[in-house]
C-alpha cells in the first residue's frame, strides 16, 4: 500500500529485509571482485614464475654454471637486477620453494653433481635429471603440498603432475625449469699417429691437447666459444672458433681440424660435391706459398658457409648502431673466415 505524506517511517520487518537485500547483492559483488583478484594473482605469479625460469636458464648460458637449489634465488635476482626479496617471496608475501632434482648429473668425476661451474673439459659426463622445480601460493600454503624429503621419485613425481593437480585448485602454482637441452655434445678425434691435437675453450690463452690417436668426449653449455688451433710448422695458429649451438663432431688429421667437407669422404652432394672432391684430388702448385693445400681452402670455406647460414638464421643481427655486427659472434666468425679464406686462396696459388 501506498504511505501518504506524512505517515510513519518505514517498519522494522521492511528495513530488515531491504538490508537483507542489500546484504545479499554485496556478497555477490564481494565474491566477484575477490575471485578476479585472485584470478589476476594467479596469472601474474605464473607469468612471474616463467620471467624467472627464462631468467635461470639464461644466467646458465652467460655464467656457464649452475647453482645448487640453494642459491637459485640469487643467481635469477642477479639476472633480473631484482632484489632478494622480490624471488624469495610473492606480492602476497608467501614464500616460494626452490629444488634441484636430487639425482641432478653433471661434470666429471665418480660423483657428478651441482653446483656445477663449467671448465675446459666441460662435462666429461652425459648430463641427466637436469631439472628445477619452483613452487609457490596466492595464499596460504596447506602442509601437505610438499613433501617432508625430496628424492628423486618424488620430485620426477611432482615434475609429471597435470594440471589436474588438486594443488593447483589451492592457488598453489608450479614452474618447470629444464637444463638438458643446454649442453650439446662435442666429439674430437685426434687421428694423428704422432701429433698432439690442440684446442681450447671461451679464451684461447689455455690450450689443452688430445694425445695420437685419443678420442675426448664431452657437453658444453649452448654459445661455449670452442677453439680449434692447427700445427703450422713448429707453432700454433687458431684455425677456427666454433659458438656450440649444437651437438657438433671433429677430426684432427694433417695437421688441422676437419669437419664436413674432409679428404677420403667421396659421395660428394649434386654438383658442389663433385667439384670439392675433384678440387681437393687435384696437383699441388709448386709455386705455392706457406704449404698451402686443398683442404685449407675446403675447411675455411666450410666455417664461411656455416656462419653466414648461422647469422642468416638469427635474421642478421648487428644491423643497428646498438648492437654492431662485430659484435655479433656469428659474423665475427664468418667475417674472420672470409679473410683466412682469401689468404689461403693467395697462398694456394702463389700470389
Amino acid at each position: 500500500m501506498r504511505r501518504k505524506f506524512g505517515q510513519g517511517a518505514y517498519t522494522l520487518i521492511e528495513l530488515i529485509g531491504v538490508l537483507a537485500i542489500i546484504a545479499i547483492l554485496g556478497l555477490i559483488v564481494t565474491e566477484n571482485v575477490l575471485e578476479k583478484v585472485k584470478r589476476q594473482a594467479r596469472q601474474t605469479e605464473g607469468d612471474n614464475l616463467a620471467t624467472f625460469a627464462d631468467a635461470m636458464r639464461r644466467s646458465v648460458v652467460r655464467t656457464k654454471s649452475i647453482p645448487g637449489a640453494g642459491n637459485m634465488p640469487a643467481q635469477i635476482a642477479a639476472e633480473l637486477s631484482l632484489p632478494m626479496s622480490k624471488v624469495l617471496t610473492t606480492s602476497f608475501r608467501y614464500t616460494r620453494y626452490f629444488f634441484m632434482h636430487p639425482d641432478f648429473r653433471v661434470g666429471n668425476g665418480s660423483m657428478p653433481t651441482v653446483p656445477y661451474t663449467q671448465t675446459v673439459l666441460g662435462s666429461t659426463n652425459e648430463p641427466a635429471n637436469c631439472r628445477a622445480l619452483i613452487v609457490s601460493s596466492i595464499g596460504p600454503m596447506e602442509e601437505d603440498v610438499l613433501p617432508a624429503e625430496m628424492d628423486g621419485t618424488t620430485f620426477t613425481n611432482l615434475w609429471n603432475t597435470g594440471e589436474a593437480w588438486d594443488a593447483l585448485a589451492r592457488d598453489v602454482k608450479l614452474q618447470r625449469i629444464e637444463f638438458r637441452d643446454l649442453f650439446h655434445r662435442v666429439v674430437l678425434n685426434n687421428l694423428e699417429p704422432s701429433m698432439n691435437a690442440p684446442f681450447s675453450v671461451e679464451s684461447t690463452n689455455t690450450l689443452t691437447f688430445i694425445s695420437p690417436g685419443g678420442r675426448f668426449e664431452t657437453w658444453f653449455i649452448e654459445s661455449t666459444a670452442l677453439n680449434l688451433h692447427m700445427v703450422v710448422g713448429t707453432s700454433l695458429q687458431l684455425q677456427t672458433r666454433e659458438i656450440i649451438r649444437e651437438d657438433v663432431s671433429y677430426v684432427f688429421e694433417n695437421g688441422r681440424w676437419m669437419r664436413y667437407l674432409t679428404r677420403g669422404r667421396g659421395g660428394g652432394s649434386g654438383i658442389f660435391g663433385s667439384l670439392v672432391d675433384a678440387f681437393l684430388n687435384s696437383a699441388l702448385y709448386s709455386g705455392r706459398k706457406f704449404a698451402a693445400d686443398q683442404q685449407s681452402i675446403v675447411d675455411e670455406m666450410y666455417n664461411y658457409l656455416w656462419y653466414v647460414a648461422l647469422w642468416a638464421n638469427d635474421g642478421f643481427p648487428g644491423d643497428d648502431k646498438s648492437n654492431p655486427r662485430p659484435q655479433i659472434p656469428e659474423w665475427r666468425v664468418g667475417y674472420d673466415a672470409a679473410d683466412r679464406l682469401a689468404d689461403f686462396s693467395k697462398n694456394l696459388v702463389g700470389n
